[in-house]
């Protein structure tokens, strides 16, 4: 987003980008990191540190963000049971009221091959009688 005229040295996200969008296997080991993000700001000191959550959309606790922007994977995803996850990440300087800038990352699962075929029903197969007639 553009800076703004009221508050020129608002933290930022870099580039113009609000929103973002990744893709990764539903096998992904957990603790992984496999995106990062990265916001500016100007200000001196405390003013200028920054600080990194997940705002919205991470309910399950599926994902973290590090103190240097990186997303990584806190529990086990399956594809069958969400194919996707639209977070909310929000950078926030260290002043005093702080300053923020909130980005959209969405995180699409890629279905891997983890489910065998199983057959439907528990019903009997019906019997059958054969006659067998054998000639020498």
């Amino acid at each position: 987003p553009p800076r703004s005229t009221l508050f020129p040295y608002t933290t930022l996200f870099r580039s113009d980008h609000t929103s973002y969008e990744t893709s990764i296997p539903e096998s992904t080991r957990v603790n992984l990191r496999f995106f990062s993000l990265q916001a500016t700001d100007e200000d001196d000191d405390e003013n200028g540190q920054i600080v990194y959550e997940i705002t919205e959309g991470n309910e399950l606790d599926k994902f973290g963000i590090l103190p240097d922007g990186q997303l990584y994977l806190k529990s086990e995803l399956d594809r069958e049971q969400q194919a996707y996850f639209s977070l909310s990440v929000t950078a926030k300087d260290g002043g005093n009221p702080p300053r923020f800038s909130t980005v959209s990352v969405v995180v699409y699962i890629i279905d891997e091959n983890d489910n065998k075929p199983q057959f439907q029903g528990n019903e009997p197969v019906s019997n059958f009688a054969f006659l067998l007639h054998f000639t020498c």
